[in-house]
């Protein structure tokens, strides 16, 4: 026997098609936060479906995004954040090396030229060192070119020449400095671009402390 249609039979059958439809529709339309990893194929996501500026450096520090993920050369020098890299060790040792090699080349301040010793300039007469204890006359060049002078001497009151520093020690021109005198009183210490180191405390100076630059 051949089905009859009737007019119930395809109204029954329009209302199944568009029930059917309608859910079809709906399930196109996703519900918000309905689809999460489990829902997305493996390498269904490509690099052409990711928004510029999509992925956000909070998404990789939580783990979101591992380093398995990103593509060798595929993060350039101008996307990192450079005040977040630690110091590359590398760099650090060449650093170290750098200073190391620039201690080295620095010279250390040559040892004192004690006045009146072989080889050394002489007093001038009638002074000398003060007896032992007291710190010796002398005077040395350290690696920036200036010249220090040292030492506690005395006279018998006759001559102001103390010594002469040889050419290499001699300023420019003619320095003068205050310095202690006999008795704490207040004495000047000539020294010459001649060399020559004079006081005008015949009896006792300190010239401790004194420093100028030599001549080029």
């Amino acid at each position: 026997m051949r089905p009859r249609f009737t007019y119930a039979n395809v109204m029954a059958t329009i209302a199944v098609f568009i029930a059917l439809g309608g859910a079809s529709y709906a399930a196109l339309k996703l519900p918000k936060n309905s689809v999460g990893t489990k829902q997305i194929k493996n390498n269904a996501v490509s690099t052409a479906k990711i928004k510029n500026g999509a992925v956000a450096g909070a998404k990789i520090e939580n783990n979101a995004i591992t380093t398995a993920k990103i593509a060798d050369g595929a993060v350039s020098g101008a996307k990192v954040n450079v005040g977040s890299l630690g110091t590359v060790p590398n760099a650090t040792n060449a650093q170290i090396a750098q200073h190391a090699q620039t201690a080295d080349a620095i010279q250390a301040p040559e040892a004192p030229h004690l006045v009146g010793k072989p080889g050394e300039p002489p007093f001038a007469p009638n002074w000398e060192n003060l007896p032992e204890g007291a710190v010796a006359a002398a005077f040395y060049k350290d690696r920036e070119g200036v010249v220090h002078l040292q030492g506690i001497v005395g006279g018998d009151g006759t001559n102001n020449l103390v010594f002469t520093l040889p050419p290499t020690y001699r300023p420019a021109q003619t320095q003068a400095f205050p310095a202690l005198g006999n008795g704490g009183v207040l004495a000047l210490i000539n020294v010459k671009s001649s060399g020559e180191v004079s006081s005008s405390d015949k009896d006792l100076v300190n010239l401790n402390g004194l420093t100028f630059r030599a001549e080029s």
